[in-house]
C-alpha cells in the first residue's frame, strides 16, 4: 500500500479508536459514528492530497478531491442541518468548483522539474468537469425548488433504500404505545427486547403496565411513519407469565424499541436484550428472582431484593444497594457496592466491589482483569463489627489479574500471573499464588505467598508467615508469630514486632539474610554461612531452654546478620 493511503487509513483509524475509547457506552458510539461518518472520507482524502503533492503518490489528485468532496457534502446532512441531500447539492455546488480549482492550484505548484512537462492550467477535460458540475449544481438546485421531496419519492429496490436511511436519515420519534396485563400470582414478567432502551420499575400494583416509545432512522418522516404502522407492541398472558416483546425482527428497518415497563414488586423477571441499555429498580421478587440475558446491553440494578443472574454481558454491569445473591457471566465491567448478598463472578474484564456484606465472594477466570475490592464484610454505615462472627470467604482466580484490597474482612485466596497483588487490611488469612508478581501486603491475619520473580514486601501480619519463592527479594516487618522463608539470589530482610513468638525458618540459595529480633526473646540459632550476631542474643536465664528456633541457611557462604529490633513495637524498614 501506498504511504497516503497508509496515512489517510491510519488518520481514520485513529479517529475510530479515539472515538471507542471515549464513548461511554456502545449506543453513544453507534451514534457518533451514525453523525461523524463522512469525516473519515474527508481525513482519507486530505491524506491523499497531501501524498500527491509530496511524493506524487498517488499519481492523480481527483480520488483526493472526490473523497473530500464527497465526506464535504454528506456531513452536514448526517449532522442533519438538512435532510435533503439533493437540497444541499443544488445550495453548495460551488464547493466542488472551489475543491477542483484548489486541486489545480495545488498540482501547479508542487511540480518539480524531474516531474516532466508541467501540465497545462486549462484543457478541454477540465473545462467540461466544471461546466458539468455546474450544469448539475444549477438542475438539482431548480429540481429542489420544484418538488424537495423528489428523491423520497422515488421507487428504488429495498437494499438501496436502507442504505439511504442509514447515511442521510435522521431519528423520528412517535407517540408511545401503552398496553397493561394483570400479572397471575407468583408471576413472572419475560421481555424479549432487541435493539433499545429497557427501564423496569416495581410499584405496589398488580398489573404489568408496558410503554412502547419507537425511534425509527429514515430518509423522511413519510418514510418513518410507514414503518412505524408494521411495529407492534406484544403483551400476553399465559400460565404465570407475562410475555412483553415486538415484531422488530419482521420489520425490515432500521429502528430503536425502547420499552417502559411497570411491574408489581413482588414478580419474577426474565429479560432477553441484544443491544442497548437495562435499569431495573425495587423489585422485592423472592424465590422467582430476576434473569437477565444481555449480549451487548449495559445493566443497572438498585433497590432490588430478588436473587440476580446475569448472563452472557458484555457491557457494564452496576449493582447499587440490593440484597440477594448475585451471579454475573460475561466479559463486563463489573460495579456493586451497597451490596447484602454472596456474589459470584465469571470472565470479568474488570471487578470494583464496595461495602459488600457477604458469606462467600468468587472471582472465577477473571483474566486480564482489574479486581478491587474494599469495605467487605461490614454494612455501609456499620461502625463495629461483632468480632465472634464468621469471617467471609473470597477467592479470585485468573491470569494476568490485577488484584487491590482494603479493609477485607474474610479469608483471602488470589491465584494469579504477571500482575500486582495489594492488600491492605485482611482479617483473615491471605493465601496468595502467583507467577511473576509483586506483592504489597499491610496487615493480615496470616499470611501465605507463592511467587516467583518479583518482590515480596509484607507488614504487620498477626500470625503465621510463609513465603515460597524463587529469584524474588523478601520483606516482612512487624510480623508477631512464626515465620518460614524460601527463595533464591535475592535478599531477605525481615524485622520481627517486639512480641513477636514463634519460628523463624529462612533458606536462601545465594543471597544474603538480615534479620531483626526482639532482643528480650530467647531463640536457638541453627545458621550456615558467614554469621553475624548481636551479642544482645547471648544471654539466657539459668534453667530455661529456649522456645523458639532460629533456623537459617544459605548457600556460598552469604552473609547472615542477626540483630535487635529498635525500641517500639513496630520494627520499621530493615537496613
Amino acid at each position: 500500500m501506498k504511504r497516503s493511503g497508509t496515512l489517510g487509513f491510519g488518520l481514520a483509524l485513529c479517529v475510530i479508536a479515539a472515538a471507542i475509547a471515549l464513548a461511554p457506552s456502545s449506543g453513544a458510539l453507534v451514534s457518533w459514528l451514525v453523525r461523524l461518518w463522512p469525516v473519515l472520507p474527508i481525513l482519507v482524502g486530505i491524506a491523499s492530497l497531501v501524498g500527491f503533492a509530496l511524493k506524487r503518490q498517488p499519481r492523480r489528485p481527483w480520488v483526493g478531491a472526490v473523497l473530500i468532496s464527497f465526506g464535504a457534502l454528506a456531513l452536514p446532512v448526517t449532522l442533519q442541518a438538512t435532510s435533503n441531500p439533493l437540497v444541499l447539492f443544488g445550495k453548495y455546488w460551488p464547493v466542488m468548483v472551489v475543491v477542483v480549482a484548489f486541486v489545480e492550484v495545488l498540482r501547479q505548484y508542487t511540480h518539480r522539474p524531474e516531474m516532466g512537462e508541467r501540465p497545462a492550467l486549462f484543457s478541454p477535460g477540465k473545462i467540461a468537469l466544471v461546466g458539468l458540475i455546474a450544469v448539475a449544481g444549477l438542475g438539482a438546485n431548480r429540481l429542489a425548488e420544484t418538488n424537495p421531496n423528489v428523491l423520497a419519492n422515488t421507487a428504488m429496490p429495498k437494499w438501496v433504500g436502507n442504505v439511504r436511511d442509514d447515511l442521510f436519515g435522521e431519528e423520528f420519534t412517535f407517540d408511545p404505545v401503552l398496553q397493561t396485563v394483570e400479572l397471575p400470582v407468583s408471576g413472572i414478567v419475560s421481555v424479549t427486547n432487541r435493539f433499545g432502551d429497557l427501564s423496569v420499575e416495581a410499584y405496589d400494583g398488580s398489573s404489568v403496565e408496558v410503554q412502547l416509545t419507537p425511534t425509527i432512522r429514515a430518509y423522511d418522516r413519510e418514510t418513518a411513519t410507514s414503518v412505524m404502522q408494521q411495529l407492534a407492541l406484544s403483551v400476553t398472558s399465559e400460565g404465570q407469565v407475562v410475555s412483553v416483546a415486538t415484531n422488530r425482527d419482521a420489520v425490515e428497518h432500521r429502528l430503536t424499541t425502547n420499552l417502559k415497563v411497570r411491574v408489581p414488586k413482588v414478580a419474577g423477571l426474565r429479560i432477553e436484550q441484544s443491544h442497548g441499555s437495562v435499569t431495573i429498580a425495587g423489585l422485592e421478587s423472592g424465590a422467582a428472582g430476576v434473569t437477565v440475558g444481555g449480549s451487548h446491553s449495559s445493566l443497572d440494578l438498585h433497590g432490588v431484593r430478588a436473587d440476580v443472574a446475569v448472563k452472557n454481558s458484555h457491557q457494564s454491569v452496576s449493582v447499587t444497594g440490593c440484597t440477594g445473591s448475585l451471579e454475573i457471566e460475561g466479559r463486563s465491567d463489573v460495579t456493586v457496592s451497597s451490596h447484602t448478598g454472596s456474589i459470584l463472578l465469571t470472565d470479568s474484564d474488570s471487578v470494583n466491589l464496595t461495602a459488600i456484606v457477604a458469606p462467600r465472594v468468587e472471582l472465577r477466570s477473571v483474566d486480564h482483569a482489574r479486581v478491587s475490592m474494599e469495605n467487605l464484610g461490614a454494612a455501609p454505615g456499620e461502625a463495629t463489627v461483632d468480632p465472634a462472627a464468621p469471617l467471609a470467604e473470597v477467592l479470585i482466580a485468573g491470569e494476568r489479574t490485577r488484584v487491590t484490597l482494603k479493609s477485607i474482612r474474610a479469608n483471602v485466596k488470589v491465584r494469579t500471573t504477571h500482575e500486582d497483588v495489594r492488600a491492605n487490611g485482611i482479617t483473615g488469612k491471605l493465601d496468595i499464588e502467583a507467577s511473576n508478581s509483586r506483592v504489597d501486603v499491610t496487615g493480615a491475619g496470616a499470611l501465605t505467598v507463592k511467587t516467583d520473580h518479583e518482590n515480596v514486601k509484607a507488614k504487620d501480619v498477626a500470625g503465621p508467615v510463609i513465603v515460597d519463592a524463587d529469584h524474588s527479594e523478601v520483606s516482612v516487618t512487624d510480623f508477631r508469630s512464626a515465620i518460614t522463608v524460601r527463595t533464591t539470589f535475592e535478599r531477605v530482610r525481615l524485622a520481627a514486632a517486639r512480641d513477636q513468638a514463634g519460628d523463624v525458618i529462612i533458606e536462601n540459595e545465594r543471597g544474603s539474610v538480615d534479620v531483626r529480633l526482639p532482643a528480650d526473646r530467647l531463640y536457638r540459632f541453627e545458621t550456615s554461612g558467614d554469621v553475624r550476631i548481636d551479642p544482645s542474643f547471648g544471654r539466657v536465664a539459668d534453667g530455661t531452654a529456649p522456645p523458639f528456633r532460629v533456623a537459617i541457611t544459605t548457600s556460598e557462604n552469604q552473609d547472615i546478620t542477626i540483630r535487635p529490633v529498635v525500641n517500639s513495637s513496630s520494627a520499621g524498614e530493615p537496613a
